[in-house]
């Protein structure tokens, strides 16, 4: 489940001692508590970004309240919908994503800590014809980057098919199933046509090879 695979990730993640990011739609109050810090977006906006245990205070002080019979999960996606209307309880009109985002940019520390980040220069910059100049003054090619790493067309094409060949062996039980279900479909089709001489059952027998194929390899897919 999601539950689990989070957690195994969060428990590897502080094991090494690494920063971890992730991008969920409409999680659970299960997967929700067990995040260190959230990122709030409507429109391209950041309403909210800082500790988890925050930002239900956060918002309250804006004017929204959180019905007792909605979990944080679901009342931070109302937040970031026009639904939010029906949780502001505030004096005055209720809050477009706009002014929501100016508030957190410049009357909260998160907010100041991300504006600093984003007006400050970055180490590389990127002008209008594509090209990457670092903070050395070297100038890299979007075009020679692509390519420096591109393959060639057998190059590709040899890839792909150790990639394949690699995961259909490494499923020992899948590929065993395959076999026991190819003999068990070739021994139902040559009992049904054995010693067929006419041509329309020649065709149907081919007709019902094809389908058995067709369905490998659906489930292939």
């Amino acid at each position: 489940s999601t539950y689990d695979m989070i957690e195994t990730l969060l428990h590897f993640g502080r094991i090494r001692n690494y920063s971890r990011v992730f991008s969920l739609l409409q999680p659970s109050p299960e997967v929700v508590s067990l995040f260190d810090q959230i990122i709030v977006l409507s429109e391209g906006h950041i309403l909210y970004a800082g500790k988890i245990e925050e930002v239900e205070g956060y918002f309250a002080d804006l004017g929204f309240r959180s019905p007792e019979f909605v979990d944080l999960a679901d009342f931070l996606q109302l937040i970031s919908t026009e639904d939010r209307e029906s949780l502001y309880e505030g004096d005055g009109p209720c809050p477009g994503v706009e002014e929501m985002a100016s508030h957190f940019r410049y009357h909260s520390l998160q907010g100041g800590d991300i504006q600093i980040l984003l007006n400050s220069a970055h180490r590389n910059k990127l002008d209008v014809h594509g090209s990457v100049q670092t903070q050395s003054g070297n100038v890299l090619q979007m075009d020679g980057v692509r390519r420096q790493y591109a393959n060639g067309f057998f190059r590709s094409l040899y890839l792909i098919t150790r990639r394949f060949l690699l995961l259909w062996i490494r499923d020992k039980k899948v590929l065993a199933f395959s076999v026991v279900r190819n003999i068990i479909n070739g021994a139902s089709v040559g009992g049904a046509f054995f010693n067929a001489t006419d041509f329309l059952s020649i065709q149907g027998a081919m007709f019902q090879t094809g389908i058995f194929v067709l369905l490998g390899s659906l489930q292939s897919i």
